[in-house]
């Protein structure tokens, strides 16, 4: 780890775009991270992945670009199961736009949600459904496929958060059919870097990555994934350690 970070930093350490060796390894390296990351959520291609800072702020600032459209009397629908970073988000860029919150229930016997309840604040004016796929709280999985399906029924977009389902299941994009979708490295792997990935696919899936080798097919990917998220731990390990000394 410490190796990796001291060649790239030492060799590569650069900005994107730029006109020189160190500024094209970079991108190499990104573009890599990129098409390991396409690969481990099924995406339809490479150029879909985006990484960014956090979960939190990724979706805080997507709440912002999509809800421009928005307008006075839409609707948007989050649930009580979710993470609160996949609420408040949508809540605030709801507040802005004159937009109306519903909050799906949650069935108090089992800690599920209660998609009767959610099937009856869906409408012609609903725009966003946000819901987790597996809860952080009760550990509860949600039926996504099927919130979807209702969803675009009334071609509302769904935005998925997967922090907590992702480090335990493989996730395939393109078979749920969702608008966004969030993972998180830091969930699957240690607490001392984080890396997130806005995954965008005709409809744009929003992705934070996830890294537990499962089966033997999916190992070939998940090594590459690991070799490259090993580059941006020891990145992250080596400035800490500048930062220490200055």
């Amino acid at each position: 780890m410490l190796d990796a970070i001291t060649a790239y930093l030492g060799h590569y350490n650069s900005n994107l775009g730029g006109a020189f060796f160190s500024s094209a390894e970079t991108v190499s390296v990104v573009e890599k991270a990129r098409a390991s990351a396409q690969a481990l959520l099924g995406a339809p291609s490479a150029d879909n992945i985006v990484f960014g800072a956090n979960m939190t702020s990724l979706t805080f600032q997507l709440s912002r670009a999509i809800s421009r459209d928005w307008q006075a009397g839409d609707e948007i629908i989050v649930t009580a199961l979710d993470h609160y970073s996949n609420v408040s988000s949508w809540q605030q860029a709801a507040e802005d736009k004159g937009v109306i919150v519903h909050q799906v229930r949650v069935n108090e016997a089992d800690c599920t949600l209660d998609y009767d309840h959610f099937l009856s604040l869906l409408n012609a004016n609903t725009r966003l459904v946000a819901v987790t796929y597996a809860s952080n709280t009760t550990g509860s999985l949600v039926d996504v496929k099927r919130v979807i399906e209702a969803a675009h029924q009334v071609e509302a977009q769904v935005y998925v958060d997967a922090v907590h389902y992702a480090p335990h299941a493989l996730v395939d994009v393109q078979a749920l059919g969702c608008d966004f979708l969030a993972c998180s490295a830091i969930s699957s792997l240690a607490r001392m870097w984080e890396l997130r990935i806005l995954h965008q696919n005709g409809c744009r899936h929003f992705a934070r990555t996830r890294l537990n080798l499962r089966q033997s097919r999916d190992r070939g990917v998940l090594k590459r994934v690991l070799k490259v998220l090993r580059r941006w731990q020891d990145w992250l390990l080596r400035l800490s350690i500048w930062r220490s000394g200055r």
